[in-house]
Formats: C-alpha cells, sequence, structure tokens
C-alpha cells in the first residue's frame, strides 16, 4: 500500500515519521479485525490516511486509523463524509506545542474542506471545546468558536497569575499555506474569567499603600477580561479584579517577545494608586 505524498508533512511531527510507516500494517489489521476488502487509499489526503473499504456484505465503509488511538468512522453521503473521531491524545497539526487528550469530534467533510460541529478535548487540568471550519488548497484556513472550562491558568504565565482555574471564549481564525504553519497566523478574540486565583510576583496592596517594595502575591476573588491573541502578541482590556476590599481596573499589552506595557488603576478603601506593569512576562516590574 502506497502512502499519499500529502501526509508527508507529519514527518515535522513528533512520532509522525513513525506513524506514516507502520500505517500499511494498521490497515492490514484493521480489515483482518473487521473482515473488510481494501481499497487503493485516496490520492488527495492531507491529514490523515483514508482508504475506502467494504463490508463482507459491499456495504462501503471507511476506517481511518492515526497516531495516539486515532479512530475513525466515516459514512460516505453523496458527495459528503458524516465522520466521528476520537484519539487518546490528538496534538494540533497547526498548534503542535498543545495536545488535547481524550479528543474527540464529529462533522462533515468534502474535498474542499470540512466543517466539524463540535470537538472536546482535556487539557491543562480542564476542558476545551468549540467547533471548527476547515479549507484547503493552495492555503489552508481555519476559523470557529473555541470554549475552555477548568483550565489551570498557572500554566500559561506564573509569574503573571500563578494559581486559578479560567474559562472562556472567543472566536478564531488562522491561514497558512500548510497545516504546519496556521498557527503562525493565529488570531482569537474573545472573553475570559478567573476565580480565585493569584497575581504571582506583587502585592498590589504593598503597592497602593507604598510600604516598600511591591514583591509578593495578591490573591483574588475574580479577574475579568477582554482578550485578543494575534500573532504571538497579546493585549487584554476591561480587566476587572475583585479582592475583597480592593479593586482594581487594568490593561496590558504582551508583545510577542515577552515584554509587558500595562496600567493598573487600583482601590483599597480610601486609597488609590495608579501603577505602571513593565518588564518581561517571566518577571513582571510594577511601578507607582
Amino acid at each position: 500500500m502506497r502512502v499519499p505524498s500529502g501526509l508527508d508533512w507529519w514527518r515535522t511531527i513528533p512520532g509522525g515519521a513513525e506513524w506514516l510507516a507502520a500505517l500499511p500494517s494498521i490497515v492490514e489489521t484493521c480489515a483482518e479485525r473487521w473482515s473488510l476488502r481494501i481499497g487503493v487509499p485516496f490520492g488527495d489526503a492531507n491529514v490523515s490516511l483514508v482508504v475506502p473499504a467494504e463490508r463482507g456484505d459491499g456495504t462501503p465503509a471507511v476506517k481511518v486509523t492515526g497516531p495516539e488511538r486515532l479512530q475513525a468512522q466515516l459514512n460516505p453521503k453523496g458527495g459528503e463524509i458524516a465522520f466521528e473521531a476520537g484519539a487518546g491524545v490528538f496534538a494540533l497539526p497547526f498548534i503542535p506545542a498543545f495536545s488535547l487528550s481524550e479528543f474527540s469530534m464529529k462533522g462533515i467533510a468534502t474535498r474542499q474542506g470540512m466543517t466539524i460541529s463540535e470537538f472536546d478535548g482535556h487539557l491543562y487540568e480542564g476542558v476545551v471545546s468549540g467547533n471548527a471550519r476547515i479549507r484547503w488548497g493552495g492555503t489552508w484556513t481555519v476559523d470557529g468558536e473555541v470554549r475552555a472550562r477548568g483550565l489551570n491558568v498557572g500554566v500559561f504565565a506564573p509569574a503573571l497569575v500563578s494559581e486559578g482555574k479560567v474559562e472562556g471564549r472567543g472566536n478564531y481564525t488562522m491561514s497558512g499555506p500548510e497545516p504546519g504553519k496556521l498557527g503562525q497566523n493565529a488570531r482569537i478574540e474573545g472573553t475570559i474569567k478567573i476565580e480565585k486565583g493569584v497575581l504571582g510576583s506583587f502585592d498590589l496592596g504593598r503597592a497602593i499603600q507604598g510600604g516598600g517594595p511591591a514583591a509578593g502575591r495578591t490573591p483574588f476573588n475574580e479577574l475579568t477580561a477582554q482578550g485578543l491573541y494575534d500573532k504571538g502578541a497579546v493585549q487584554l482590556r476591561n480587566v476587572s479584579i475583585n479582592a475583597g476590599a480592593l479593586n482594581a481596573g487594568a490593561s496590558l499589552d504582551i508583545a510577542a517577545d515577552g515584554a509587558l506595557a500595562g496600567r493598573i488603576v487600583a482601590d483599597l478603601k480610601t486609597l488609590r494608586a495608579t501603577l505602571a506593569l513593565g518588564g518581561k512576562i517571566q518577571e513582571p516590574v510594577l511601578r507607582k
């Protein structure tokens, strides 16, 4: 069995070359297990190996396999294919740094692309779900909605927010000449909420009162914000922090290289202070 050349980009993904080499034996095992008659793989496959097959009674069927227990059932319907798929671990081809565990999705595929009506998976102690519209050809495009619930926010930027569970939702778009380059042009815009969290490297109360260095931590009940991620840079606007007697509003820009530029207006009882936030994402600096 010859593997389509459209799958060669998997060799750039960790474990991809090994998966490509194992595909013929995987297909043979599936054919024996389900008593299938296997045809020639579809030559225009771009993401997974797709092989036409027939059951013993002549009914058409397609089985897709991939790395990390990826399994998919495809049901042809005219010029479309309805699919349901799942995997123990699924590394997003367009953002290899993120892998979703216990991943599942369902949708409709055509020769021009696919519409994923729903996907979900586990990430950083929480759940990520959403939908996607994917189009391929000379240029790949992906857009849709993404939702997050219960993620450990301390994984992302612990010097800024070291503890708390984040939930949020937003709309995203990506485009590129191939799947591996989609993440370079990613844009996500939406809202977030963090509950029972901690600002990781400065004490806002001490900074307001002017009692020496502001190093420390600031526990809070809730933080909400509007956010924009665009090609590696992040903008946070309308940030609201509720920490009991202390309340604050803020805005923050995080450059692609991690440089910070922000402003915090904080109130503690009868005291108010305007603070500048600078430095790097790994070492924030708060100045009055």
